[in-house]
């Protein structure tokens, strides 16, 4: 048993740069899809109306759910800002069919499926007053070439009060921020990937790269492909009213300039108090929300009003577009966080087309583009930093240590991954990788994973894109939940990787290297 371990191990090793992958698809808006985001214990929701999907899109992934002769897929919508994952049940969609989006899912068609808490424990509402209720469940969840049995999510089966369109999501926030009753909190899927010892800690990286070319989520590491100069860790800030407690990816925005070139135009806010800046332009750090399943940056009005004079005075101040053609203006957007790192996003990322109901581009008269600049007014305590600047950053999430670390991304990058897998502790993204700006240790108080009594077991399957017959064979066993365990688990490669991605849309220490990577496909 022993020996068989440790060749497990050293297999693992070795297949660092060939980990399980799935696809995730940048699609483009449609009218009225919902997004989830829980704010201050709350759920808000965003249409297509304020942008925070419509225009933007948002970031898609397939996965399969339960096990037997017709394997389910689900389309979820990837989410950092909220907690529980959820599927539309077959029987809300064949009522509602206006409704749905992303498929559907049918218990009955899952031998592994079982009810974890009856409906409705799963439930959660919405600022316009709807509810969306079901039971919690437990089956088997497929991610690409990785099985992970027994993980919950929730099953829509009712709907009340005003709807648009919606889908499932793939939540990947903190597990304090789930639905159930304090105290019945579950582990959500970067939890279960720790428990079963996929990977060290609760850790993931994301890289979005342009809207036109592919980008990946990492569990459990980070690819230093895809980033160029320091990788700066920042300490998370709590909510205010929450005291010290850390439970979303919150930062501070410290300044927000604009660039033209390499040198800042026009500087919007600083909280430098030695800067040569206006009284108007000085002031407090705003707290800035980390959100892949948002579309825009947020920010105080005032804030947004000196941004569209000084530099998008272009905007049709009265529904916020302008013409596409602006993409390609020589402008950009500085925003500091944390008062030690700077990330420069460019004009093409932060004005994106409108599309009509049917998915066609909107036409200006003289046949030119619609656009619409993704920055909104907002009034909330805390400003949304969204998929328009979060493209331009390689991010790390780690859940765990109460920080994000970040980089400036290398956008359509062709250089071969360079995977590195974190290990636990409050130094592991330092001691993984070079090129780190480290931070003292968050000494806030971090939101803990949902405890549990759960057994979980991680597996792979044999990758049917490869053309290499031996990356084919790698196989796992089973692991329980319980901490400190560790899992017979060998990752098959894929050759197939970012290339094979499907475009879709218009123009528009327990296994040291058992890190999961999630291929994503942008548009």
């Amino acid at each position: 048993m022993y020996a068989s371990r440790i060749a497990i191990a050293l297999l693992l090793q070795l297949s660092a740069a060939a980990l399980p992958e799935i696809q995730i698809a940048k699609q483009p808006q449609q009218p009225g899809v919902l997004r989830l985001l829980r704010r201050g214990g709350t759920v808000s929701v965003g249409t297509a109306e304020n942008f925070q999907v419509g225009l933007g899109g948002g970031y898609f992934t397939t996965v399969t759910v339960g096990t037997g002769s017709n394997p389910q897929q689900q389309q979820l919508l990837v989410d950092t800002a909220s907690s529980d994952t959820f599927v539309l049940s077959k029987d809300f969609c064949s009522h509602s069919p206006g409704i749905c989006s992303g498929n559907s899912f049918d218990p009955s068609g899952s031998s592994t499926y079982a009810v974890a808490d009856p409906s409705p424990a799963f439930n959660t509402s919405f600022s316009d007053g709807s509810l969306v209720y079901g039971p919690f469940a437990r089956d088997t969840i497929t991610i690409g070439d990785l099985v992970v049995s027994n993980v919950q999510f929730g099953v829509a089966q009712n709907w009340t009060g005003g709807i648009g369109k919606s889908t499932g999501q793939l939540a990947l926030g903190f597990s304090y921020n789930e639905a159930p009753a304090p105290g019945k909190q579950y582990p959500n899927l970067p939890e279960v990937l720790k428990d079963s010892g996929a990977i060290n800690s609760r850790l993931y990286s994301i890289y979005l790269d342009e809207t036109s070319e592919s980008g990946s989520i990492l569990f459990g590491g980070i690819d230093q492909s895809k980033y160029s100069g320091p990788l700066v860790t920042l300490d998370l800030t709590p909510r205010a009213g929450y005291g010290s407690f850390i439970e979303e990816f919150i930062v501070n925005i410290t300044s927000l300039a604009t660039t033209s070139g390499s040198s800042v135009s026009q500087t919007i806010f600083t909280n430098d108090s030695s800067a040569s800046v206006s009284s108007q332009q000085r002031g407090a750090s705003l707290p800035g929300l980390f959100c892949v399943g948002c579309a825009a940056l947020e920010l105080p009005s005032a804030y947004y009003n000196s941004l569209i004079s000084s530099t998008f005075s272009f905007l049709d101040r009265s529904d916020g577009t302008c013409s596409c053609d602006h993409r390609k203006d020589n402008a950009s957007l500085q925003l500091e966080l944390g008062g030690t790192f700077k990330i420069n996003v460019p004009s093409r990322d932060l004005i994106v087309p409108v599309y009509n109901s049917s998915g066609l581009p909107l036409l200006y008269a003289n046949r030119t583009g619609v656009c619409a600049l993704m920055v909104t007014p907002g009034s909330d305590q805390v400003y949304l930093i969204g998929e328009s600047v979060l493209r331009s950053m390689y991010m790390v999430f780690d859940l765990d240590n109460g920080q994000i670390s970040v980089a400036q991304a290398v956008v359509n990058s062709t250089t071969p991954a360079n995977i590195h897998t974190i290990p636990a502790g409050p130094n592991g993204v330092a001691s993984a990788a070079s090129r780190v700006q480290t931070a003292s240790s968050n000494t806030n108080s971090i939101a803990a994973a949902a405890s549990t009594n759960a057994v979980f077991s991680v597996s792979t399957i044999s990758s049917s894109s490869s053309s290499t017959p031996a990356s084919n064979t790698a196989k796992t066993t089973s692991t329980s939940g319980s901490s400190g365990s560790s899992v017979s688990a060998a990752s098959a490669s894929s050759s197939a990787g970012a290339a094979g991605l499907r475009r879709m849309g218009t123009e528009r220490e327990g296994l040291a290297v058992a890190a999961v990577v999630i291929a994503a496909a942008l548009v």
